[in-house]
């Protein structure tokens, strides 16, 4: 593990963010199963901070990887705003509602004086209503990370940093011995929490109307951070580099390219023809999806889940998550929160706001969020197909001990991603390419707004340096 940075050096990147009589105590690693390096910051002045750096230089980066600290940065910045104006719009109405209802309950009351008292039964049903839903959004604005400072630089130093006040919570991975299924799944639970989270994060929509990742569609504004979020356009490629793009299927083949070609450069074994002959036969489908709405596509990831265990009850709380980095504007099926859990009843139930999920997923999901119900079920098998690869081409990349990665053979984790792999390339074999009934887009046809193939598009990493620990393969 790499030496965390000296006090003299963090109190330098805090800058002028703190006052100049607050020192910086203690710096140490945050134990911390996402890429980046984290480390917590002891201010003089209590304060605790959380500096998060990118990953470590040995490793080689995926495509997905470019410019993460500043992308989670930039949607982190996005999603609290808009949470906290939802709050803000969300308690005025309430207020409005509840002068309203008191003016009403003085003239019930002048007039009960002449008449028989008649009582109205549904209105603290409705208040207790309200207070809830306010609650809800209380809740939801604390799992947002608050950012405290962020790198000033207006050209890239070697490495973005952002310090966040501290978020309370381990990693789900992290906790011992592992929470069981049963135990996520009681009702209002730890799959229940983070169903209604990331349905919360769902309501966002794009503000420019194109899909791809938030740091590239959101307008950058016209401060310093605005120069930053510019220069990770232009320099990070892809979707970054064309701010987003009018089509669902385009930016989903961008990403799904990325990966198969992460793969490539490390001469992972896999069914790459396989893949891309059903993405060019089923990806139309994907043009469907029509609204771009906000997704963590790695919000499900056991490493990703903060968790609490409450004092009194010992009922687990989800306080947020540790990486943001891969927030989109999407399908929000594409979420791993679909595909990680064993049993994903109470996550559709709590994505539903607690109503009950009497339907075959993924009809079951409520409220119009869903796009095109008939045919979601081969859009999931798509991204089920790209979630796969990422995880098995994540372990080359990022090997992990327990017989992964460099130490010779396969981890479980690898061999579970080619099980569903091969599972789910077997389901899409079967799916019909006029699965419709004749809306195929037919293959002359131009993209929308003329945009350009992601194959076409995408910035190609250097060669892999020829050691036996790349060129593993199962």
């Amino acid at each position: 593990m790499c030496q965390p940075p000296s006090p003299e050096e963090v109190r330098e990147k805090l800058g002028t963010s703190i006052p100049a009589n607050v020192t910086v105590e203690k710096v140490q690693p945050v134990l911390n199963p996402r890429p980046q390096r984290i480390y917590k910051v002891d201010l003089s002045n209590s304060t605790s901070l959380h500096l998060v750096n990118p990953p470590y230089s040995k490793w080689r980066p995926l495509r997905s990887d470019e410019g993460m600290v500043l992308s989670e940065t930039i949607a982190v910045r996005w999603i609290k705003e808009r949470a906290e104006q939802k709050f803000s719009s969300f308690s005025s109405s309430s207020s409005s509602s509840k002068d309203k209802k008191q003016l009403e309950a003085a003239a019930a009351a002048a007039a009960a004086e002449k008449q028989p008292e008649a009582k109205d039964e549904h209105q603290p049903e409705a208040e207790a209503k309200d207070e809830e839903n306010q609650q809800d959004q209380k809740d939801f604005i604390s799992q947002i990370p608050t950012i405290f400072h962020h790198d000033q630089e207006p050209s890239p130093p070697k490495e973005w940093y952002t310090f966040y006040l501290c978020q309370t919570g381990t990693p789900l991975s992290l906790i011992t011995p592992s929470i069981s299924q049963e135990t996520r799944n009681v009702p209002n639970g730890i799959n229940f929490q983070l169903g209604k989270l990331h349905r919360n994060l769902a309501e966002f929509t794009s503000p420019t109307g194109r899909f791809g990742p938030v740091a590239a569609t959101i307008p950058p504004p016209p401060t310093l951070f605005g120069q930053q979020q510019q220069h990770l356009l232009t320099a990070a490629g892809g979707l970054f580099g064309t701010v987003g793009t009018a089509s669902w299927s385009v930016a989903f083949h961008s990403m799904l390219e990325g990966s198969l070609r992460d793969g490539e450069d490390m001469a992972v074994v896999l069914s790459y023809s396989t893949i891309r002959r059903h993405f060019r036969r089923l990806g139309y489908l994907l043009d469907e999806v029509r609204v771009p709405r906000l997704v963590v596509v790695d919000g499900g990831d056991e490493s990703n889940i903060l968790v609490s265990e409450e004092e009194e009850g010992g009922k687990w709380r989800v306080k947020g998550l540790r990486d943001w980095s891969s927030c989109v504007f999407g399908d929000p099926l594409l979420g791993s929160v679909f595909f990680e859990l064993e049993t994903e009843i109470e996550v559709i139930r709590g994505f539903n706001f607690g109503e009950e999920n009497n339907n075959i997923w993924p009809r079951g999901i409520k409220g119009g969020i869903i796009e095109d119900e008939e045919t979601a079920w081969v859009r999931v098998l798509l991204y089920e197909t790209y979630h796969a690869v990422r995880k098995i081409v994540g372990e080359f990349y990022r090997p992990r001990g327990g017989g992964g990665g460099s130490s010779g053979g396969s981890s479980e984790k690898e061999l579970e991603a080619r099980r569903r792999l091969n599972l789910v390339l077997g389901k899409l074999g079967e799916v019909p390419d006029d699965v419709k009934g004749g809306t195929r887009k037919k293959k002359h046809e131009r993209r929308l707004s003329g945009e350009m193939s992601p194959a076409k598009r995408l910035r190609a990493l250097p060669a892999p340096p020829s050691s036996e620990k790349g060129e593993r393969s199962s």
